[in-house]
């Protein structure tokens, strides 16, 4: 018995708790079965045949039936005065319970399944079935302006924007809404979901969207790992459904070893048939942008930034580029290897002493060399590097040969590395920055 009732309570507490129609089929349920009983014993009593008009006003002389009757008090308390004495009784506990039942459980569910529908809202727990729309999964800092570009572009006119988080809903709402006006925040949908979910993933409908950016949460550890394993999981969607067109898929990787690796091999040969797939790396761009194109913007609103030999090096001159980079922040390590590419000039033909220095100021910088090396290990391979610790009174030095040539054959690269721990604020490295 105590199984039978475990059983039935949990299967009852999971029904009663989820959708709201199941509510309402419960509640019905038990408003039809408790009807019936009450029909059923309503048969020790003789009931009169009262004409429809006495009991409704309606100007009909028809007879009205026993069900029509016990309806009409179900519903209605105020039928019960006419009710003849000797049924009195029985028809005051059909009221009550139509009171309870139908009255005020009704209504208390209804009020409930609006007020969670609500709830639901703000948290971003609702699926809505959207078509040509645009999908961003993931949030972090440079979504909002990415939601700003999307709204000004003329491109994508007037689409849904979904975007799925792992984050509060309400929280991703008040950012979004520093950034656009009254009529573009209508066009935001958010979703809470989890990206390493194909359930929850098939719930952003991408076989039906415009664009997808994934972008991934802010502050992951293994961010590239789980943008690739979430592509993944939506190209096996997209193979599933026959009529799908190949959707744009802009996919962010923070880490720029992750973004070369799509760039330098078709690792994404196989979901190229379903997808069309374009990585990025945010900072990347942005160092190309100051280091190459040297600009940024159109018209007046255009900046430009210097070159970094601010003048041409030629074969004859005595100088160098030296690049001071205060921070290992991963944008500090996409300009450091930008400048890499690009620090090479003709006077280190002539003088193998001259060289261009790319110096990490970084209060980490020992642990942080350990990352960098490790990421481009083949470069120092082949080149040495300086590393200093000046983040106490005395001053440290090491010097760290390249790993595969040695002697004559090493040290033949015109560009070298110089780490140096120590805050940027210490007087220590004030004066470094000044020599």
């Amino acid at each position: 018995m105590n199984l039978l009732t475990r059983l039935f309570a949990l299967h009852f507490d999971r029904s009663f708790s989820g959708k709201g129609w199941r509510q309402l089929a419960w509640l019905f349920g038990v408003i039809v079965t408790v009807f019936l009983l009450i029909y059923l014993v309503s048969f020790a009593f003789i009931f009169p045949e009262p004409s429809l008009e006495e009991w409704t006003g309606i100007d009909k002389d028809v007879p009205m039936g026993r069900l029509l009757q016990l309806i009409c008090l179900f519903i209605d308390p105020g039928n019960i005065v006419e009710v003849p004495p000797y049924l009195r009784w029985f028809s005051l506990l059909v009221v009550v319970l139509g009171l309870i039942l139908f009255c005020g459980l009704l209504i208390s569910v209804i009020s409930n399944m609006l007020e969670r529908r609500v709830e639901r809202y703000r948290e971003g727990d609702i699926v809505y079935p959207l078509q040509n729309h645009i999908v961003i999964i993931g949030f972090d800092n440079m979504v909002p302006t990415l939601i700003q570009q999307i709204c000004d572009d003329t491109h994508y006119g007037n689409c849904h924007i979904l975007v799925q988080s792992t984050q509060p809903a309400q929280e991703i709402r008040s950012k979004i809404h520093t950034e656009l006006d009254a009529k573009n925040e209508k066009r935001i949908v958010v979703l809470r979901a989890r990206r390493d979910s194909i359930e929850e993933l098939e719930k952003l409908y991408t076989t039906k969207a415009r664009e997808v950016f994934l972008i991934g949460e802010r502050n992951e550890h293994d961010h590239d790992s789980l943008n690739i394993d979430c592509l993944k999981k939506i190209v096996d969607i997209h193979k599933r459904c026959n009529k799908c067109s190949l959707i744009p898929f802009t996919v962010l990787f923070e880490y720029q070893t992750t973004f070369a690796a799509f760039q330098l091999t078709d690792l994404s040969a196989e979901w190229r048939k379903y997808i069309e797939f374009h990585p990025f790396n945010f900072y990347e761009g942005w160092a190309k942008k100051i280091l190459v194109s040297r600009q940024y913007g159109k018209g007046e609103n255009c900046i430009e930034y210097p070159p970094l030999d601010r003048e041409a090096i030629t074969y004859e001159s005595e100088k160098h580029v030296h690049l001071v980079i205060i921070g290992m922040s991963r944008m500090g390590v996409a300009i450091g290897v930008e400048a890499a590419h690009l620090l090479h000039f003709p006077n280190f033909c002539r003088d193998k002493n001259i060289k261009s220095v790319i110096t990490f100021i970084d209060e980490n910088a020992d642990r942080e060399m350990n990352f960098f090396c490790g990421r481009y290990r083949h470069y120092f391979e082949i080149s040495s590097t300086h590393y200093y610790d000046m983040s106490k009174d005395e001053r440290h030095e090491r010097f760290v040969l390249p790993t595969r040539f040695k002697g004559k054959d090493a040290d033949f690269l015109d560009v070298e590395f110089e780490f140096i721990k120590g805050r940027a604020e210490t007087p220590a490295i004030q004066n470094l920055i000044k020599e």
